[in-house]
């Protein structure tokens, strides 16, 4: 089923180029939506129904919230979760469809890597999905607005706090090189006292605690890392400096992405330290989905050829690495539209 839906959006991306069908893109993205809004059997779905009766000393506050609104309203199971989830991820995709015209190789990329694990990781599709639309404010120039929904992203999943802070770097520091060495410099600070902070802070946070790792990742450092470092570097190349000739909104845009791309340097040192780190390189991958499918109508054919070969190739890699452990056709098939 995996790759059946993977063949099925690349003939609807092909459809929506061949005839300019702007409704088959929004078709592609509903038709993705269902696997996730009606899915009843992943590594998490029981645990969520758990979560669902008893959200307390384990949900953060966001996701509590929901569920007692939910139950207000009388809903009785956590399919409703599922379902606003679902409706949520429709709206934000939308809302980029608009800013992005090249949105169906986005959701193409998405199918790929890494919509399975947003289908299981739910709390964490919340953040995501906050995330990305704090960024669609940034762009417009509404900055508290931005902060407001990654914060609330944050009351999901405690890694939303990475993008605070990711954002507020972003924000505070308006030149270049003094952005850029502040993540060079806070990587180097982080790896050298990272260790005594989780030793002093972790008793006090026992929440955290439970992402972290007995034992230094340093295999997780040199997967994610090493991607980071490729995309910086084929971007750089055949994005940005292929794009000085834009307007300076367009330019502008592309840089915000950009950078927010770039603040994953300052948060390599968590990779060897803290299990579930890699989240946060994780969620990066739509967010670069994004930045390439908004700068390919403005760079050469060369550089798309080369963009979208390197693309699909981080995600299909990623995507091989994670199947080693799940099932992505059966989880995809655990779906009531199939009963």
């Amino acid at each position: 089923m995996y790759i059946l839906l993977i063949i099925l959006l690349l003939i609807f991306a092909i459809i929506e180029k061949k005839f300019k069908s702007k409704a088959i893109g929004y078709i592609s993205i509903i038709f993705l939506v269902l696997f996730l809004m009606f899915n009843r059997g992943n590594p998490d779905y029981e645990n969520y129904k758990i979560i669902f009766e008893q959200p307390y000393g384990y949900a953060e506050s966001g996701y509590i919230f929901l569920i007692n609104i939910i139950k207000a309203l009388g809903g009785q199971s956590h399919n409703f979760i599922l379902i606003i989830l679902g409706l949520f991820l429709t709206f934000t995709l939308f809302r980029w469809k608009k800013l992005v015209n090249k949105l169906n190789i986005v959701v193409v990329l998405y199918a790929i890597f890494p919509f399975v694990l947003d289908v299981i990781q739910i709390r964490n599709t919340f953040m995501i999905l906050f995330v990305l639309n704090a960024i669609i404010e940034l762009l417009k120039g509404n900055k508290a607005k931005c902060m407001f929904l990654l914060f609330l992203g944050s009351q999901f999943h405690v890694f939303g706090y990475l993008f605070m802070l990711a954002f507020g770097i972003i924000i505070l520091i308006k030149d270049k090189k003094t952005f850029y060495h502040l993540l060079i410099i806070g990587n180097i600070f982080l790896f050298i006292i990272l260790p005594m902070i989780l030793e002093l802070f972790l008793p006090l946070f026992p929440k955290i605690a439970n992402y972290v790792t007995t034992s230094n990742k340093e295999q997780s450092l040199l997967i994610w890392g090493l991607i980071l470092a490729l995309d910086l570097i084929i971007f750089n190349f055949f994005i940005i400096k292929q794009t000085t000739d834009l307007t300076i909104n367009k330019r502008k845009e592309l840089h915000i992405l950009h950078d927010i791309i770039y603040t994953g340097v300052i948060f390599y040192p968590g990779l060897i330290y803290i299990n579930e780190f890699s989240r946060f390189f994780r969620s990066m991958f739509i967010i670069k989905y994004l930045f390439i499918a908004m700068a390919l109508p403005h760079v050469n054919k060369k550089s798309r050829v080369i963009l979208l070969l390197y693309i699909f190739s981080t995600a299909i890699l990623l995507a091989a690495l994670y199947s080693r452990t799940l099932d992505f056709s059966n989880i995809l098939m655990q779906n009531s539209l199939f009963d």
